[in-house]
C-alpha cells in the first residue's frame, strides 16, 4: 500500500476495508478492439478519461508499453468524466472506443475486451473506524444482501468485499 504514505501522515492511523473488485477494459462497437496499437492501425475514434484519473493512468501507461505516444490516437484529447460517459459517447456515435467497465458495456450491448482488474477499497483512520455508522456500513458490504447484488452484476467480484486489507497495528 504505498499510497498510504504519500496520502497520510502516518500509516498507523489508517485501515483499508475492501469493498469490491470490477473488470475494466474496452469498450467498442468493433469487436476486434484488444489493443491501443489496434486502435492506431484501424485508426478508431476513442474516448478518454480525464487527465488526472486512475484509469487516465493506467490508459496512459499501457499507451506508452504498446510503444505509443497519445498523439497517436484519434480523439485521445476528448475525455469522459465517468465510465458511464465513456459508454454514452460510444453508443451516441461520438467515439467508437473507449475504457470503462464491464457491467456498463454489458448493458449497452457494446463489445468489451478485459484489459485489467480494479480493486476498490475503503481507507478511513483508525479513530473514525469505530464509530456507529462507519460499522454499519461495513457490516452492510459483509451482508448477504451486499455481497448477492454484486455477485448479480456483470464483471464485479465479492471475494474480499468487508475484509480488513490492510491495518498497521504497531
Amino acid at each position: 500500500f504505498p499510497f498510504i504514505e504519500s496520502l497520510f501522515d502516518s500509516t498507523d492511523d489508517v485501515v483499508v476495508v475492501n469493498l469490491f473488485y470490477r473488470n475494466i477494459g474496452f469498450v467498442s462497437k468493433v469487436k476486434e478492439i484488444t489493443s491501443f496499437a489496434g486502435i492506431v492501425e484501424n485508426k478508431i475514434r476513442f474516448i478518454n478519461r480525464q487527465a488526472g484519473s486512475g484509469i487516465r493512468t493506467r490508459i496512459d501507461q499501457m499507451i506508452t508499453a504498446d510503444g505509443l505516444r497519445g498523439d497517436d490516437i484519434v480523439g485521445y484529447t476528448d475525455e469522459a468524466y465517468t465510465h458511464y460517459d465513456v459508454v454514452n459517447a460510444i453508443t451516441l456515435g461520438k467515439a467508437t472506443a473507449g475504457v470503462a467497465g464491464e457491467s456498463l458495456c454489458r448493458r449497452s450491448d457494446l463489445y468489451f475486451h478485459k484489459l485489467f482488474e480494479e480493486r476498490f477499497d475503503m481507507v478511513i483512520r483508525k479513530q473514525l473506524f469505530f464509530e456507529p455508522n462507519i460499522q454499519a456500513f461495513v457490516e452492510f458490504t459483509r451482508s448477504n444482501e451486499f455481497l448477492s447484488h454484486l455477485k448479480d452484476m456483470q464483471g464485479y467480484d465479492n471475494r474480499d468485499t468487508g475484509r480488513i486489507m490492510y491495518s498497521n497495528n504497531k
